[in-house]
């Protein structure tokens, strides 16, 4: 009788008998939306059943795939090849009872047709009959996906939870909404609170000890999409997901007070990229400004911690300048709040070259991310487990904190959908464990609960990481990483080369070019520099001709899309401040700005240095103070140490991310009280150096 209700594909079916008995598969909450991946996975059970009419198929179209045989492990049926079939993907799903196998076309509807062939046929080139794919309205308006063999009449479903359907994503709140809300998942919290809870507790209940926010796609940018951009909703969706991921984990400790369950708040990465154009003809153009994705950023940071979410996690980082907007934003609500809580920054490893999309390596991309002080730091996303391994075994060599992953379930197969089970995964990750590579191990793509409970089986034996020290020095970053460990056996280790060519008043050429408009050949001569050996950039654009700040964006939003530029740090250089923060607000590397002083007085000067530090930039001081430019040895230790001694101890600054300019005055002047100012600057470099560490 419930055979013979489901192959009637209505929606009067009291599905609550059929599947009384039955195991229920749930989705993580980024499930697909496709019927493949669907019966891809853990499909339910049921028995051979009337068959169904079929009409014979007018035209036999052969998919490029081979057939794939399998043996049977518990399912009717199971998903195997993949390929093209015309314009669309195709994957084929074997009947493990008589191995017929059926063609299921990608992004099927209730209404298309699968094709199927019999055992012995190869490569589809007789494909028999065709039959419909059941797709039927299920418990709570939940969708169930059923696949039936022709041959032998066995059918399997799969009981799908995220199949949420257009009025879902609206509920009451959005009923009139002009725009299509379907596939904003993130919405759900106020719409469907009890879709998102049933997955929350999935996992808790599998043994997570931290859960995301469903707000990955929770910020004024990434719902503008939806027309859901206003600050009034953003805060909504991020407050309401919070106390939602919050309420569940406050229930799981109270279960088990031993084992504490936490809420981290998802701070995705925005649709948007700061170092990339969407322009191929314009490269110093940019789809949003540095201060619309803190802003964005900000809103959305306060509305998790007011929801009281327990971490911040900034996630899938493939534009490292939107991850320094985002603790750059994070930073000034602390100040703001008075009070801070843990944060995670995960990057995101696009392919085997072991870069972002934005092209830094992971070693650049730390330390470009290391002057937030995460609590953690990890890579996410992209990868499989076994791809990931040199890249966590660096950043684990590298940083000063916790590591964590959580790569996919394996890669991604034609559809784009993850075939790899929980027990395979956790094998796959049984490395980072063994060689004391992470301190938290989870899933991303294509990782279900079950995933999670295999990955906390897996690790429940082994030790957490070890943190480390690691060699105590400057660390700059461009595209690659650039780390100053001075040599006293090997002067090439301790010289720098800075180029000062891109400098408007050092080079007249340079000049000229950005005078005239020629940024083509200003960004030839930052390249003949690079190719020349020079480890640092300098860019400057004080000149009355020339608009700084419009110069110093459109020049650096150029040096950063040529990558043989941007792989060396750049010094931004400006005696006007908002000139230099124009610079910094387009280099995802680690920069030096140059310079401040406490010309203008400690307050102005510790504000400043506040900004530098959100930034993620070393600082060049400058041996100024209100009563003027240090000259003797006396004055210029006298200010650089207290400089010193004010971004240490009241800003938190790095002492290696310091660098003071003593001043190099004119010698040879005649003059007797210029005699000095050589053997002064040399004696005072000296005694600065020792005084400041």
């Amino acid at each position: 009788a419930a055979a013979s209700e489901i192959s009637s594909s209505s929606t009067e079916v009291d599905w609550r008998r059929v599947y009384a008995s039955r195991p229920r598969a749930k989705f993580c909450a980024s499930g697909s939306s496709s019927g493949l991946d669907i019966l891809g996975r853990d499909v339910g059970l049921g028995p051979p059943r009337a068959r169904n009419e079929v009409t014979s198929a007018t035209s036999s179209p052969r998919p490029s795939c081979p057939q794939v045989s399998f043996k049977p492990d518990g399912h009717f049926f199971r998903r195997g090849a993949t390929g093209r079939m015309g314009d669309e993907g195709a994957a084929v799903y074997n009947c493990l009872l008589c191995d017929s196998y059926a063609l299921v076309i990608l992004g099927i509807l209730p209404d298309r047709k699968l094709a199927r062939g019999t055992k012995g046929r190869g490569a589809y080139e007789d494909l028999l009959e065709e039959f419909q794919l059941a797709k039927c309205g299920g418990p709570g308006g939940t969708n169930v996906m059923m696949l039936a063999c022709p041959t032998c009449n066995a059918f399997a479903y799969r009981y799908e939870l995220n199949q949420v359907a257009q009025d879902d994503f609206r509920g009451e709140r959005y009923k009139n909404h002009t725009h299509d809300l379907k596939g904003n998942n993130d919405c759900l919290v106020i719409t469907r609170p009890d879709v998102i809870e049933e997955i929350h507790n999935a996992y808790l209940a599998a043994g997570a000890d931290i859960i995301e926010t469903n707000t990955f796609n929770s910020t004024m940018i990434s719902q503008a999409d939806y027309e859901l951009d206003k600050k009034e909703e953003v805060y909504l969706l991020n407050k309401t997901a919070a106390q939602l991921a919050k309420k569940c984990c406050v229930e799981f400790t109270k279960k088990n007070p031993a084992k504490p369950r936490f809420a981290a708040g998802a701070v995705g990465p925005t649709n948007k990229t700061l170092s990339v154009s969407p322009s191929v003809e314009n490269p110093a153009f940019r789809g949003c400004t540095y201060d619309e994705i803190v802003e964005a950023y900000y809103e959305q940071v306060e509305a998790l911690i007011d929801g009281g979410v327990d971490v911040l996690l900034v996630e899938t980082i493939f534009d490292t300048l939107n991850a320094k907007a985002a603790m750059f934003a994070i930073d000034m609500f602390f100040e703001k709040w008075g009070q801070k809580i843990p944060v995670f920054v995960s990057g995101t490893i696009v392919d085997n070259s072991g870069r972002t999309l934005s092209g830094q390596t992971n070693e650049a991309f730390w330390n470009s991310m290391s002057h937030a002080k995460p609590i953690a730091i990890g890579l996410n996303c992209a990868l499989g487990a076994k791809d990931m391994v040199p890249y966590i075994e660096n950043l684990s060599r590298v940083a000063d904190c916790w590591v964590f992953c959580y790569p996919n379930a394996g890669l991604p197969n034609a559809m784009g959908g993850y075939d790899q089970k929980g027990a395979e995964m956790a094998e796959d990750c049984r490395v980072f464990p063994d060689k004391g590579l992470i301190n938290a191990i989870g899933g991303c793509c294509g990782t279900t609960d079950e995933h999670i409970k295999c990955l906390a089986d897996m690790v429940a034996t082994y030790k957490p990481r070890e943190k480390h020290d690691v060699p105590d020095i400057m660390r700059l970053s461009g595209l690659e990483p650039f780390n100053y460990a001075p040599n006293e056996k090997d002067y090439r280790k301790t010289f720098i080369n800075l180029g000062e060519r891109c400098n408007v008043a050092g080079s007249t050429i340079f000049k000229k070019a950005i005078v005239d408009g020629n940024y083509e050949k200003a960004l030839a001569i930052a390249l003949k520099q690079v190719e020349n050996g020079a480890h640092v950039i300098d860019v400057n654009m004080d000149d009355g001709l020339i608009d700084g700040e419009s110069a110093m964006t459109k020049f650096v939003n150029l040096m950063v899309s040529e990558p043989d530029v941007a792989k060396v740090p750049f010094m931004i250089d400006s005696s006007k401040f908002h000139v230099v923060e124009a610079g910094l607000k387009c280099s995802q590397g680690k920069c030096i700005m140059n310079s401040i002083s406490l010309k203008g007085g400690e307050e102005e000067f510790l504000n400043q240095a506040k900004i530098v530090k959100r930034h993620g930039a070393a600082v060049v001081v400058m041996a100024f103070d209100e009563e003027g430019q240090a000259a003797t040895e006396a004055e210029k230790v006298r200010i650089c140490c207290r400089a010193y001694k004010l971004l240490v101890e009241k800003v938190g600054f790095n002492p290696q991310d310091i660098i003071f300019d003593p001043n190099i005055l004119t010698i040879g002047t005649g003059m007797e009280e210029h005699n000095n100012y050589a053997v002064d600057f040399i004696n005072a470099t000296r005694e600065i150096k020792r005084l400041c560490p």
